[in-house]
């Protein structure tokens, strides 16, 4: 396991959007799972100015709120 450290959370922000972007890049039709609140503000806004600057497609990516899972039990 590598272990990183960043300076700030704009940092992690950028560094967490560009690997999910590599992961998006490899399979443009991913499924992903994000999180609401603030703590990802950094890695959605870098996400967003990649999308904005024609860097990166997602239009084919799936998405599902982490939020949306609860209640539910494992046979749903």
């Amino acid at each position: 396991m590598i272990e990183t450290t960043f300076p700030n959370a704009r940092k992690l922000g950028e560094y967490s959007a560009r690997w999910l972007a590599a992961r998006i890049r490899q399979k443009p039709d991913a499924l992903i799972c994000l999180a609401a609140g603030h703590t990802q503000r950094t890695t959605y806004t870098a996400l967003a100015r990649m999308v904005c600057a024609g860097e990166l497609d997602m239009s084919r990516v799936w998405v599902i709120g982490l939020d949306e899972w609860e209640g539910l039990n494992g046979s749903d």
